[in-house]
């Protein structure tokens, strides 16, 4: 395995072997689950401060993650609070090419409510999965049924 394969999450991550969710600012929190082999996004709100949180944490996580693991996540999104603002779309962007220069591979499933926002985050969701073709994410209404697929999808 090349050196720069292995890499080790920084100190401002919250351990793998973290109990319970963390907070990482604004309405979003951080959860390992899964012995450390998956983790979980929360949303509750879709505040700039949240989203900044958010955003900023995936990509701190995509740039150091070692690259002989999947990685595999959940996004909850699900929460009548959050929408994709136009802040939010525009900070979203920014994941695809860091996931991309990385070369991290993985699998992502996002949960949501039903209606409208469904529609639309389905909509770029398909743009994602054409711009990152190491990366799969699929889209559920069911928090149950995202987390079978992450259990047993594997990583391109």
């Amino acid at each position: 395995m090349p050196e720069t394969a292995q890499k080790t999450l920084p100190d401002t991550i919250p351990a793998k072997t973290t109990q319970g969710p963390t907070s990482l600012g604004g309405g979003v929190t951080l959860e390992w689950f899964n012995n450390g082999d998956m983790l979980s996004f929360v949303l509750t709100d879709c505040r700039r401060e949240t989203v900044d949180a958010y955003i900023n944490t995936n990509i701190t996580l995509l740039n150091h993650w070692d690259l002989s693991t999947p990685m595999k996540i959940l996004h909850d999104i699900s929460h009548e609070n959050v929408s994709l603002t136009p802040y939010f779309r525009q900070r979203l962007n920014e994941i695809i090419p860091v996931i991309n220069q990385t070369g991290v591979h993985g699998t992502s499933a996002v949960v949501m409510s039903k209606g409208f926002l469904e529609t639309v985050i389905a909509f770029f969701g398909n743009a994602f999965n054409r711009r990152t073709p190491n990366f799969k994410q699929r889209y559920f209404t069911d928090h149950t049924k995202a987390l079978a697929w992450l259990n047993t999808e594997p990583a391109p």
